[in-house]
C-alpha cells in the first residue's frame, strides 16, 4: 500500500521468520501473538522506515549492518510480554541518520537498543534514540546504550539517547559514549605482533 507517495510492504509475521530487507522499501511488521522474527538490515542504501507492531509475547530482533543514508525505525510494544531488541555493529565511512522510537503501550514489556559503531574517514553519524513509557505501565523494561569510536580526526558523531518515561514502576537506563583510539588501546594489539599504521 502507499503512504503519502510512498510505497509500504506490509508483513504479517505468524511464528519465527528472518526478514532481509530489500533496497529502497519502507516495510510495516506485524507481529502476531506469540511470534518470532529477525530483521537483518544489511547493505541498504538511501532512506528507509519501519513501522513494527508487536502483540502478546512476540520477540523482534533487529539486527542492523553496514548501510549508508537515513533510517528511521517506530517500535510499537501494543500488548504484555512483547520484546523489540535492536543491535548494531558497524563500521561507517559515509554520512547516517539513525532515528529509533520505540513506545511501550502495555505494562511487562522489554525494549534494548544497543548501538556499537566505528567512525572512519568523513563518516558523520546522527542518532536520536527515544524509549516511551507512559504512565499507569507496570515492569516495563526499557534500555539503550551507543558506543561510538572515531578513528579519524574528520569523523563525528552527534548521539542523542531519550527515555521518556512517566511510570515509576519500571527499569530504565540510557547512555552513550563517543571516545578515540589511545595508545591504552592498541597495547594488545601491538603485544600480539599487530603494528599500528
Amino acid at each position: 500500500f502507499k503512504r503519502n507517495q510512498e510505497e509500504l510492504t506490509f508483513i504479517k509475521a505468524r511464528s519465527q521468520e528472518t526478514l532481509s530487507i530489500p533496497q529502497m522499501q519502507s516495510w510495516v511488521v506485524h507481529a502476531s501473538e506469540q511470534s518470532q522474527i529477525t530483521i537483518d538490515l544489511q547493505n541498504l542504501d538511501l532512506n528507509h522506515s519501519f513501522w513494527i507492531f508487536l502483540e502478546k509475547g512476540s520477540v523482534c530482533h533487529i539486527r542492523e549492518g553496514s548501510w549508508t543514508g537515513s533510517l528511521n525505525i517506530t517500535g510499537v510494544l501494543m500488548e504484555p510480554y512483547a520484546e523489540l531488541h535492536y543491535s548494531s555493529q558497524t563500521y561507517l565511512i559515509d554520512k547516517n541518520s539513525l532515528t529509533i522510537h520505540i513506545n511501550h503501550r502495555a505494562s511487562y514489556t522489554t525494549s534494548f537498543v544497543r548501538n556499537r559503531n566505528v567512525l572512519n574517514k568523513n563518516a558523520n553519524l546522527s542518532q536520536d534514540v527515544t524509549l516511551e513509557v507512559p504512565e499507569h505501565l507496570h515492569g516495563c523494561q526499557a534500555h539503550q546504550t551507543a558506543d561510538i569510536l572515531l578513528l579519524s580526526s574528520e569523523s563525528k558523531a552527534h548521539i542523542v539517547p531519550r527515555l521518556a518515561v512517566a511510570s515509576d514502576d519500571v527499569i530504565c537506563s540510557h547512555g552513550a559514549r563517543i571516545r578515540t583510539l589511545k595508545e591504552t588501546d592498541l597495547f594488545p594489539l601491538v603485544s600480539k605482533g599487530i603494528t599500528p599504521t
